[in-house]
């Protein structure tokens, strides 16, 4: 997306719904209108746009919430001001009030001009299918997308070189293959209207889905506990990191927690010194913030505290 940043006539817009408990908020479409406004506010340059402000002092510089008809206007109002503006929605199947958003779909779809591309995923829900069904859109099902035989390729390859999966029968190793090609297939589906803008995200996340499992399959000693993890499969990629992160080891939850976090935040892609430096700070030492005890005397150890959510690649996580 930093192609369209990096010109004030284009701008880009990201928004998640997420279902989990704690973040029900983020499953609202007025929040949905909230966050890109605000997304696209900052990239107009030059302080605070017009539409936004005027909006403010229609609800009394901010003591009343403008209902939200007034932020579509609003919103509508900025997205005119780019010569292209690019919204991509993730996961629109997860929205508790999705019928609203559907409805600000349809309504912004005329409203136009050209000047918007907008990218959906979603799983296969029929009135989604349905609404875009009825709109000039693209809708991508990877669940028919020829990337199936990768997927076996991907699945066939590690089955025969990697050193813990091969030792495994035939029988066993059909067994692995006929479950992840099941298990991999429907994630999501990609709808891409006012104008084509495809961008393979599901793909990604059904390649990811298939690696992660494999690599919980190379911790099984036996045929049963194969079966068993197969059995066990999460549905999708949140699913699997639940899975990972539970059997993560309680003498380490700590240290996962930090690494990770730094994973996450960091400016930069980490080197592997600069992540095991990170395990010794210490906030609560008195006197500094090093504490060389808990430094990691392997930095293969550390890799272990992450389980397979990192990945050391020449040197960089």
């Amino acid at each position: 997306m930093s192609h369209c940043e990096d010109k004030q006539s284009l701008a880009c817009a990201y928004f998640f719904f997420d279902s989990r408990d704690s973040q029900k908020m983020l499953q609202l479409h007025e929040n949905l209108i909230r966050s890109l406004l605000l997304q696209f506010s900052h990239r107009c340059g030059g302080g605070m746009p017009a539409p936004l402000v005027k909006l403010y002092r229609a609800c009394m510089d901010g003591h009343q919430q403008p209902p939200i008809d007034s932020l579509h206007d609003t919103l509508q109002q900025i997205l005119a001001a780019f010569d292209q503006a690019y919204i991509i929605i993730d996961a629109l199947d997860e929205c508790t009030d999705r019928n609203n958003v559907l409805n600000w779909i349809q309504n912004i779809s005329s409203l136009n001009g050209g000047r918007l591309h907008l990218l959906a995923t979603s799983r296969p829900e029929p009135d989604i299918k349905k609404r875009f069904g009825s709109l000039d859109s693209n809708a991508i099902c990877l669940e028919e997308e020829p990337n199936n035989g990768d997927i076996e390729a991907y699945i066939n390859w590690m089955l025969q070189t990697n050193d813990q999966l091969k030792d495994f029968n035939k029988e066993t190793q059909d067994t692995i293959m006929v479950a992840l090609k099941d298990g991999a297939k429907g994630m999501y589906v990609l709808f891409s209207i006012f104008e084509t803008l495809y961008i393979n995200i599901g793909t990604c996340c059904r390649f990811r889905w298939v690696a992660l499992q494999l690599d919980e399959l190379q911790n099984c000693p036996n045929q049963e506990e194969v079966e068993k993890q197969l059995r066990s499969l999460p549905e999708d990629l949140d699913g699997v990191y639940e899975q990972i992160l539970m059997k993560v080891n309680k003498r380490s939850c700590e240290d996962t927690k930090k690494l990770l976090e730094w994973c996450a935040f960091a400016a930069r892609p980490l080197r592997l010194e600069e992540l095991a430096a990170v395990a010794a700070i210490d906030f609560n030492l008195e006197g500094g913030i090093h504490n060389p005890k808990r430094q990691y005397k392997n930095q293969d150890t550390l890799l272990v505290a992450c389980s397979s959510l990192v990945t050391n690649s020449k040197g960089t996580i």
